[in-house]
């Protein structure tokens, strides 16, 4: 899931939007003098509103140039108005497809490889000079707001986890309602940051503690809801009379760690995000083939299970290699092959598991309590350093006490001091925080302003690159011990 939206550009986002989809094109050439990367994208015109959107002979495939930023998070810079490519045909053909780029010895040129009708191969140079100013002539240098994937992660259990959820959902609930990326745009039309709330909880419905009125509130987010305390154990044997198909389903969400998707297809992608700006057929179109893709996964994961009663360790391979299998993000409890699928291995430790969850996310933004239950897999420091490790550019969030800090909690202050933004329950409280050198947030202020404080940080790091160098050692030395 990309860190902006389809363009980080707002004026080439309205003109995207307005133009239609964008399919594939080119590979980029990198202009260093420049401090871009240039290719070429193609989108489909259509002659008639009522025209068929399959039949190539109502329609004409335009290029456009696009430029974008040679360092992360490759922000998209301007884009060209569509522009049909020369021909040697008596006519502009309806079909142009590039898929070269290459830029010549001396420079100065690109030569563009392209397919006309599906049955000419054709070559044509453009100068990069005017590609770029093409390209440049919409871009515009206020960046949109980034979408984040932000994991909310929530380390005690009961009354406590329960508490800790009331104070934070109002934050969850601007994460959840997204930025307002065109201008004027209803949040829950355009493009949102992706949600997951991870509960250090079995993962077996109802477990939580939460209460029925909280996990109904949690439930009504835009979001996917994780567990923390996911085991083999949870799902290794066969209820009573429990039929396969629903045998693997329960192990599918056990092993994934997942209590609930974010959406019908189970593949933990939001509506909106990086595809708000597609149209709502072709959404309905990507919804029912993750549908039918998450349909087939179960069948494959029924037939392993037909005729077992319980999950030995050949079976839990089975199981593993099954659903690393194209698998976005790696289930937790599985140690996926990067090679070959043989070699799909089950994982046993739920500290492991727990740590899984937390490196594969991808999170650009983690928002943890300080504070967590006995039981569970990871401490906060823990958890913060295990995403730090593997994204230096993850934004931490930390919640401080409920009571005042204890500056003698050693590791309590290694956690307040690698956060980027203090989240404070009173003002004596932010007064204390304000010397740590992080952003102090108040619940007094307004939510938006957290959410813009997040988008910026989040910027911050990513032009950053790296963390700081003591942070990176208090974690090695933390995890080390491991």
């Amino acid at each position: 899931t990309p860190l902006l939206p389809l363009s980080s550009s707002p004026a080439a986002t309205a003109w995207v939007r307005k133009l239609g989809p964008v399919s594939g094109g080119t590979p980029a050439v990198h202009v260093p003098d420049e401090g871009v990367f240039i290719a070429l994208a193609h989108t489909k015109l259509f002659k008639k509103k009522k025209s068929s959107r399959t039949a190539t002979q109502r329609m004409v495939y335009k290029h456009f140039w696009y430029t974008f930023e040679d360092a992360p998070p490759f922000r998209v810079i301007g884009t060209s108005t569509p522009f049909s490519l020369p021909t040697q045909r008596a006519q502009v053909p309806s079909i142009q497809f590039a898929t070269g780029l290459q830029r010549t010895l001396n420079g100065s040129e690109l030569i563009v490889s392209y397919g006309e009708m599906d049955c000419h191969a054709t070559l044509a140079s453009f100068s990069l000079a005017q590609a770029l100013a093409s390209a440049h002539g919409r871009a515009n240098a206020r960046l949109a707001p980034p979408l984040l994937r932000v994991l909310a992660l929530v380390l005690e259990t009961g009354d406590a986890a329960a508490r800790r959820l009331k104070r934070l959902m109002p934050l969850l609930r601007a994460i959840a309602a997204g930025p307002d990326v065109a201008g004027g745009e209803e949040p829950s039309s355009g493009p949102r940051h992706q949600l997951t709330v991870a509960l250090a909880a079995d993962c077996e419905a109802g477990s939580s503690g939460l209460g029925a009125a909280l996990q109904r509130e949690v439930a009504s987010l835009p979001a996917r809801l994780a567990c923390l305390c996911c085991t083999w154990s949870a799902v290794a044997q066969r209820r009573a009379d429990e039929a396969n198909d629903v045998w693997a389903a329960r192990v599918a969400k056990e092993v994934r760690c997942e209590v609930a998707p974010s959406d019908t297809s189970g593949d933990g992608v939001l509506r909106g995000g990086a595809h708000g700006a597609l149209p709502t057929k072709q959404l309905k179109k990507m919804e029912k083939a993750r549908a039918a893709a998450r349909h087939a996964l179960l069948q494959e994961l029924s037939a392993a299970l037909s005729g077992v009663e319980s999950l030995g360790t050949a079976r839990r391979s089975r199981v593993c290699v099954i659903l690393c299998t194209g698998a976005v993000e790696p289930p937790p409890l599985c140690a996926c092959a990067s090679a070959t699928r043989l070699r799909s291995e089950p994982t046993e430790s739920p500290r492991a598991a727990a740590a899984a969850v937390l490196r594969h996310g991808g999170y650009q933004a983690l928002l943890a309590a300080a504070e967590a239950a006995e039981a569970a897999p990871l401490s906060p420091l823990e958890a913060a350093c295990t995403v730090r490790l593997a994204h230096p550019q993850t934004v931490l969030v930390s919640a401080s006490p409920s009571s005042a800090v204890n500056e003698s909690n050693a590791e309590l202050m290694t956690l307040l001091r690698l956060s980027d933004i203090l989240l404070a329950h009173s003002p004596e409280q932010q007064r204390q925080l304000a010397p740590l050198g992080g952003l102090v947030w108040s619940k007094r202020q307004p939510t938006t302003r957290f959410l813009e404080a997040l988008q910026q940080r989040a910027l911050h790091r990513t032009r950053q690159r790296v963390p700081a160098i003591g942070s990176d050692r208090a974690c090695r030395r933390l995890l080390s011990a491991y």
